[in-house]
């Protein structure tokens, strides 16, 4: 266990170091390298109209499958004035946590990882289009596939920053008991976006504007996050029990969720009796 723990820290390191120097291809090879290190299957899924890179790593007799959703990585370049080439995630923390995971798989969003290749990529679908029902159709069923193996009874959607978006919004859909998770989750668009001055997602859901949902969620926050902060994500917020918005004052956006993995994990499987 030492030497796994081990192994699992010098990976994290791996994937933060030197993060701002990687381009969308070098760090879709160290997210592909590190994932087959530790087991996980690596493949090419159809979803509904795109294809998805999806890590996979569960055993046939699981019961609850963790399934993880990689923030916005990097969708603009040159502070925030050009649309990026490849918005693959330099820094991709939901792997990070995914890799510390038994019984996980992580999700790929369109047009990132290996599915950059997809030939029916276009800017829209990680800039305005990023939380599009197109998007989050493709990506639910691309998760139906990769669950065919398990068969599972319950699965944990956990969604970082922009994935916790749709993470909710992937829920409203699922035909399996779903328990959503949202670390430094983007919960309000529109507000997000207004807070930043950036550009209106306008071909994208809001979560805030969702009905809500009829599940457990637990929405974990940083008392340091200046990207999304509580005053951001407050509208959404605002309809779940407080005892399901986890507060972790001296984290930021990045700091220190991945170090704190095991232990939050062991909270939630705690509450809903995993």
């Amino acid at each position: 266990m030492n030497t796994l723990r081990t192994l699992l820290l010098s990976i994290g390191v791996a994937l933060t170091g030197a993060c701002a120097t990687l381009s969308g291809q070098e760090a879709t090879h160290a997210a592909l390298r590190r994932a087959t290190q530790l087991g996980f299957d690596a493949t090419l899924i159809e979803g509904q109209g795109f294809t998805h890179d999806v890590f996979v790593r569960v055993r046939s007799s699981a019961r609850t499958v963790w399934v993880f959703i990689e923030g916005d990585g990097s969708p603009w370049t040159d502070g925030g004035t050009k649309i990026a080439a490849d918005p693959t995630a330099r820094r991709p923390l939901a792997l990070e946590l995914a890799l510390q995971t038994q019984d996980a798989i992580y999700l790929g969003r369109p047009c990132y990882l290996r599915a950059h290749q997809d030939t029916r990529c276009a800017p829209a679908l990680w800039t305005e289009a990023r939380y599009s029902d197109e998007v989050v159709a493709s990506m639910n069923a691309a998760l139906q596939t990769a669950l065919q193996s398990s068969s599972p009874q319950h699965i944990v959607l956990v969604g970082y920053s922009g994935g916790g978006a749709l993470a909710v919004l992937m829920a409203k859909a699922s035909p399996i008991p779903t328990t959503v998770v949202t670390i430094a989750g983007n919960l309000d668009t529109d507000a997000w976006a207004q807070a930043h001055g950036y550009t209106s997602l306008y071909k994208s859901r809001n979560p805030a504007d969702t009905a809500s949902l009829d599940i457990p969620e637990f929405h974990l926050l940083g008392g340091r996050d200046t990207n999304v902060t509580a005053r951001m994500t407050a509208r959404y917020l605002n309809r779940i029990p407080q005892n399901r918005i986890w507060r972790y004052e001296k984290f930021d956006h990045v700091c220190c969720w991945s170090k704190t993995w095991p232990e939050t994990k062991m909270r939630i499987e705690a509450v809903i009796g995993n």
